[in-house]
């Protein structure tokens, strides 16, 4: 029988936490993975960290010339961390996953026995290879073999039947072995070895962890478990071969700015020396990096590369980092991991961001959505320029009174699992923080860490100021008849010069309609709350659930919206939150829109019935723009201020009053 393991290099259906969340099974690729990816409330207290003393691993045996380590890490690095299920007992499994691209270039070899590292002895075991085929699917086992006893330290087995590496049906492999929880908090308790969170953590147990049998992903948290194959293969050790690992550049690029383009590497065998790394614009290369030597070990350069003067503001490039020779030679064997691509954005004049958009998802029926109130309250009690909104979803367990038709589509965009939240729609590439490769990030965090975790989020909001910038202002004038209880609402943009480029023409604008003071029931652990407050909460779209069109004129706009409030809402509890931001599409029946191309431009919200005025003059403030015409009341020109009353027309377009004495 085939059971389905969630790949760590793919999104995960599910979050990775401390404690348990309340999640949805969503297709993955096509593959539906229900327990993947979810730790259980009851193993918090999973880690131990272990006294190098602890643990005595002699060096690891060296191998024959034709043999070769499949790994997820390198080295005889060893129990960085001990870890154990300690609420909990039983036969369980542990594995580490192979990535596909490492595993591609052990095709045709033989793994012919399993090395895996222990804090503690776990008695007798079984070792097994397990293939990944290409549907996500776990096949039957291609090779296994029983241990007698183990001990602490690394642990090396010889399979008597060596298994041939194949990739007809198979994208990577599975290396696990057998072992006996013990429950407790003593050393026995913690007998993974686990070497951190600085590698790529495949890692995971296999067992009923809270959420039913299956294999639950530890690594994201944990790091990677010590285990490596015994591959042979004729020349595998003398192969010299770099392969990127990760590039990371900014998505957007002032003029006249140089871009910091960091990237990281290793070899697949052999030592490299004398590396040439490429970096290039639209394939047109405009520096090189130099590399003394590369081995097994992950390393990482930078460089800040100087942009082709020829460049148009408002296009899009495509930036790479590639090997170009090593050792004066450019390589011509396993050239396909040899290069890394992301895009940029030319951009010109940007304004600063009013406020962060804050969607929060949450569910009455969530037993742990109050530990997301508590980090975003902790977190908006400090800064004044957060615009929360809280989506409310219907689960298994009960449907939700606070839903508003529509809010699924977003919801099923950005997240798989409440409680959770995204932040200015823009993808946080934090593997710590986004183990679920989503939008929304998940907030169920013990209240022990509410304070820290209401900091890190911050940190991430003003980390985002700088990395999406923000072209247009916002003002919101709102009218609201107490009456007829008829509500309108102008949405107004100034923008910089260029905004519509620069945001992309297909940019769109959405309004939110929430209300605060709500009272009514929440699940809260297990237990019911029958008066919990609910405030924030999403009441009505007025611009379209996923945005509408923005009505341009030049770069500044005007969009205008009317509804009618329900009998039911209390007005003065009202907000209007209106965003600017890249379109999520949904069409044909699925999401055509990139998870790191929604991200929002600029919020800005007002009180039913009130206006705001602060958008449009902080276009005038911006640092980046400047004065290219000043005349006098009488409209005659001057090359410098004249006394009395001036008026000073900026490089984006705007016009200012200055009184000069």
């Amino acid at each position: 029988m085939k059971k389905r393991i969630l790949l760590c290099a793919a999104v995960m259906a599910s979050f990775v936490m401390a404690f348990a969340q309340d999640v949805k099974t969503v297709p993955l690729n096509g593959v539906l993975t229900p327990t993947a990816g979810v730790m259980s409330k009851a193993h918090n207290n999973g880690l131990k960290v272990i006294d190098s003393k602890t643990v005595k691993a002699a060096p690891l045996k060296a191998l024959a010339e034709n043999q070769k380590y499949m790994e997820t890490y390198p080295g005889d690095e060893l129990a960085e961390y001990g870890l154990g299920l300690s609420s909990t007992s039983g036969k369980l499994k542990a594995g580490a996953l192979i990535l596909p691209d490492v595993f591609k270039k052990f095709v045709g070899g033989k793994i012919v026995a399993m090395r895996f590292g222990l804090c503690y002895t776990i008695g007798s075991s079984r070792v097994f290879v397990a293939p990944i085929t290409t549907d996500g699917n776990i096949g039957n086992d291609v090779a296994s073999q029983d241990v007698e006893t183990t001990a602490a330290g690394w642990n090396e087995v010889k399979f008597d039947q060596p298994y041939t590496i194949t990739d007809d049906g198979v994208q990577t492999v599975l290396l696990g072995f057998d072992y006996t929880q013990i429950k407790g908090s003593t050393d026995a308790s913690y007998p993974l070895s686990m070497t951190g969170t600085g590698y790529d953590g495949c890692s995971y147990i296999y067992g009923n962890l809270g959420q039913g049998t299956g294999w639950y992903n530890m690594g994201t948290q944990y790091g990677a478990m010590s285990i490596k194959a015994v591959v042979e293969k004729d020349g595998i050790s003398t192969v010299v071969d770099v392969t990127m690992k990760a590039m990371k550049a900014p998505k957007f690029i002032k003029e006249g700015q140089k871009a910091n383009v960091q990237f990281s590497y290793n070899t697949f065998s052999a030592d490299a020396n004398n590396v040439v790394f490429g970096i290039s614009v639209d394939n047109k290369e405009v520096q090189t990096v130099n590399v003394a030597k590369i081995t097994n070990t992950v390393a990482t350069s930078s460089a800040d590369v100087t942009l082709p003067s020829d460049l148009t503001r408002g296009k899009t490039y495509d930036l790479s980092v590639y090997v170009k020779t090593i050792d004066g030679t450019e390589p011509t064997e396993s050239t396909e991991d040899d290069k890394l691509s992301q895009t940029f954005e030319l951009i010109g004049e940007t304004v600063k961001r009013q406020k962060h958009l804050v969607e929060h998802f949450t569910s009455q029926y969530c037993t742990y959505c109050p530990f997301g109130y508590d980090v975003l309250n902790a977190m908006t009690k400090s800064r004044n320029d957060v615009a929360w909104v809280s989506v409310h979803g219907n689960m298994a367990s009960g449907n939700d009174i606070y839903t508003v038709s529509g809010s699924e589509y977003i919801l099923s965009f950005a997240a798989s699992g409440f409680p959770s939240a995204a932040f200015n729609r823009t993808y946080i590439d934090d593997s710590q923080i986004n183990d679920g490769g989503e939008l929304a990030v998940g907030l169920g965090y013990s209240s022990t860490y509410t304070s820290q975790v209401a900091a890190m989020f911050s940190n991430i909001l003003d980390e985002q100021t700088e990395e999406v910038p923000n072209f247009v202002a916002l003002d919101l004038n709102t009218t609201y008849d107490a009456t007829t209880r008829k509500l309108d609402v102008k949405v107004i943009g100034q923008g910089v010069d260029g905004a519509k480029s620069s945001m992309g023409e297909d940019a769109v604008v959405t309004v939110y309609l929430t209300e605060d003071g709500l009272v009514s029931k929440q699940l809260n652990q297990g237990k019911w709350i029958e008066e919990y407050p609910h405030d924030h909460v999403l009441r009505a779209f007025l611009a379209g659930n996923l945005g509408e069109t923005i009505n341009w004129s030049g770069d500044n706009f005007e969009n205008d919206y009317s509804t009618t409030l329900s009998s039911s809402w209390n007005a003065e509890n009202m907000h209007v939150v209106a965003f600017v931001s890249r379109p999520v599409v949904y069409k044909n029946g699925k999401f055509t829109t990139a998870l790191d191309n929604a991200y929002v431009f600029n919020t800005e919200i007002v009180k039913v019935g009130e206006s705001t005025t602060t958008g449009i003059n902080g276009v005038n403030s911006d640092v980046n723009s400047k004065e290219v015409g000043r005349f006098t009341v009488d409209g005659r020109k001057v090359s410098a201020p004249v006394k009395g009353l001036n008026i000073v027309k900026m490089s984006n377009g705007t016009t200012k009053k200055v009184v000069v004495e």
